[in-house]
This record gives structure tokens, C-alpha cells and sequence, in this order.
């Protein structure tokens, strides 16, 4: 593999990594790309007002609670129970915390809600 230079012009060492910017696409080099993360960093903490460590400290263990959780529960259980019935095997983990997800203890017959018309 040929060694890429960095999209900085005078930069002496190789691209590690290639980032799409608003004029097209750049090859950068490690030192560039960690300049470029952190002044998105900067700006972003701007921008949400997280100007001092502590801000941003408690900005990061409330994004931090939410970590792992999908967005929509029962939508990500329905799937992962549907794509069990399909075949698919599944971690133990995964069956029980879309069963507990949905209210149920056992996997059932088929996708609870599909055809339920509220005559049971």
C-alpha cells in the first residue's frame, strides 16, 4: 500500500485517515486529525455552553445514563423476538431483556402486536 501524504501541504509525515470536510474529502495524519477532533471538541463545548470542567464533567454522566439503552425499547424487542422466531440465535442476555422489555416471561409463539386486535 503506497503511502498517502497529509492533505496539509507542508506536513512531513503519511495520512492515517481519511475525513470528509465541506470542500471534499482530506487525508490527514495523526497529529492533524487529533487537532481537527479537538477543535470540534472546542466548538462544540462552546456551543452548549460547557465552558468550565465541572459542566462538562456532569454533560458526560447524564449522556453516560443513557449509554447502552436503545432508543425505543419495544420497537428493539420486537425485532430482536422476531429475528429469534426467524431462526436466528440469540445471547441468553438478549432474550431476556427483550422479554422483560415487553411485560413477558417465555418467548413467544409469534411477535406480540402483530395481528393483536384486542380480542384475546
Amino acid at each position: 500500500m503506497p503511502d498517502i501524504p497529509c492533505a496539509h501541504s507542508a506536513c512531513p509525515h503519511f495520512a492515517i485517515i481519511s475525513v470528509k470536510t465541506s470542500t471534499g474529502w482530506a487525508n490527514l495524519c495523526k497529529s492533524h486529525y487529533l487537532s481537527r477532533l479537538n477543535a470540534e471538541a472546542r466548538e462544540y463545548c462552546r456551543v452548549h455552553n460547557l465552558t468550565t470542567r465541572e459542566k462538562q464533567v456532569e454533560f458526560m454522566r447524564e449522556m453516560l445514563k443513557e449509554f447502552g439503552k436503545p432508543k425505543h425499547p419495544k420497537k428493539w424487542a420486537h425485532d430482536l423476538i422476531r429475528m429469534a422466531l426467524g431462526g436466528k440465535h440469540l445471547l441468553p442476555i438478549q432474550k431476556q431483556m427483550a422479554l422483560e422489555a415487553l411485560g413477558l416471561t417465555k418467548m413467544p409463539d409469534r411477535v406480540p402486536g402483530e395481528d393483536d386486535d384486542g380480542a384475546s
